[in-house]
């Protein structure tokens, strides 16, 4: 089985020391729109202006990550350095032909979770209900198959659904992740398990639908805040700057998500171990997505049953 390949990134636990000096200036350049992680950004000063804001308070995080392409490899072993906890949603027959092999997805179980994103990477929400059922129960049939253990967390195709479908397959798996943000309590809404923020490096970062979920969700001064930084360009992820003022809650419960293959095309690695530090460096406890969304049981790798 050939091993993860490695990629050069910072150890986890980076002493707050390490960042003395700057963090006055960093924390004036980022007033205007949150912080912009970059590959040589010093995560020190923001981690401890955000240690301080946090102060008293808990913060408990998880990340999943969709489609189980091959650049998923890269993102788990980035991820096993600096402790994250990961489920990957993975479509076997992903139309892109860069989906993860049966040996890449058996070797990745080992650090990961495995979860489910249809067969072929097909939305359900133009289709009958019958159909979508048979694109969850497929999807998860082939992975269950491979890793020889149950898949009962299930990820919708560009968070596409429509209310008669979606009622058609809850009964088949655990959890059912969707494409909402700025969801900072209780995981799971409406049936649905709702992250906070979207990891991605390239592309659109869907300022109206961060603006609608600030108006919608948050408090009206930190509506605005961020309402106005995503409308001057700022990426979903960057909004980590603002956690203190996301939440008012003694527990803050975060879920980062995104996209291996976006990470890989703009060559960010470095700026996702950043992030990752960050998490680290302000005291985030990493929990298994299955724990997070309250459906708790044994690692995948430790559930292994003869495939039949």
């Amino acid at each position: 089985m050939p091993s993860l390949r490695l990629l050069a990134a910072n150890p986890r636990g980076a002493r707050l020391s390490n960042a003395a000096g700057s963090a006055a200036s960093q924390g004036d350049q980022g007033a205007g729109r949150g912080f912009d992680i970059g590959p040589t950004m010093n995560v020190g000063p923001w981690a401890e202006r955000l240690a301080g804001a946090l102060a008293g308070r808990r913060v408990v995080y998880t990340t999943s990550w969709d489609d189980g392409l091959h650049t998923d490899l890269q993102l788990v072993e980035l991820g096993r350095r600096h402790g994250m906890p990961m489920m990957l949603f993975a479509s076997p027959l992903h139309g892109s032909g860069r989906a993860m092999h049966s040996r890449d997805l058996l070797e990745v179980a080992q650090h990961a979770e495995i979860g489910s994103h249809t067969l072929r990477h097909t939305p359900i929400d133009h289709c009958s209900a019958l159909e979508a059922r048979d694109h969850v129960l497929s999807g998860r049939r082939h992975l269950e198959q491979v890793l020889g253990a149950a898949v009962p967390h299930f990820c919708l195709v560009g968070g596409r659904y429509t209310r008669a479908n979606l009622a058609a397959v809850k009964g088949l798996v655990d959890s059912v992740r969707s494409t909402d943000l700025l969801n900072f309590g209780a995981p799971v809404r409406d049936g649905l398990v709702q992250p906070s923020l979207q990891i991605r490096f390239k592309g659109r970062t869907h300022p109206a639908k961060v603006v609608w979920a600030a108006l919608s969700r948050l408090a009206l001064a930190p509506a605005l805040r961020v309402a106005g930084l995503a409308l001057r360009g700022a990426r979903q992820h960057d909004l980590m700057a603002e956690l203190p003022r996301l939440s008012a809650a003694p527990e803050i419960r975060v879920h980062l998500w995104g996209h291996s293959a976006d990470v890989a095309a703009c060559n960010a690695w470095q700026e996702l171990a950043r992030l990752f530090e960050l998490l680290n460096l302000i005291g985030a406890k990493p929990m298994r997505y299955s724990t997070f969304v309250g459906t708790d049981g044994p690692p995948l790798a430790a559930a292994r049953v003869k495939p039949k």
